[in-house]
């Protein structure tokens, strides 16, 4: 069961699927640019798994990730493994 809730944190919309929660920003994402800018700094990606991250936190599939970004799925199961390892 989905369920949507107005006014969560800093005007964020929480989002409780299956029991698990999480929050988005008013725009949609999950982060904000400024939290983006400052997650992407403390974990030190290179640029492509920078791209990578946003893609999955948006909700792609790897199919449409690959499609976004130009380039095939196994290389962003790639990236997504070298995230994970």
């Amino acid at each position: 069961m989905d369920t949507d809730v107005e006014g969560g944190e800093n005007g964020r919309r929480i989002r409780v699927v299956n029991g698990l929660q999480a929050t988005s920003t008013p725009s949609g994402g999950i982060f904000a640019e400024s939290e983006w800018a400052g997650l992407l700094t403390d974990l030190s990606l290179p640029p492509r798994q920078s791209q990578i991250v946003r893609l999955l936190f948006a909700g792609c599939s790897d199919k449409q990730t690959a499609g976004k970004l130009g380039i095939s799925v196994p290389t962003v199961r790639t990236h997504l493994r070298r995230l994970f390892s």
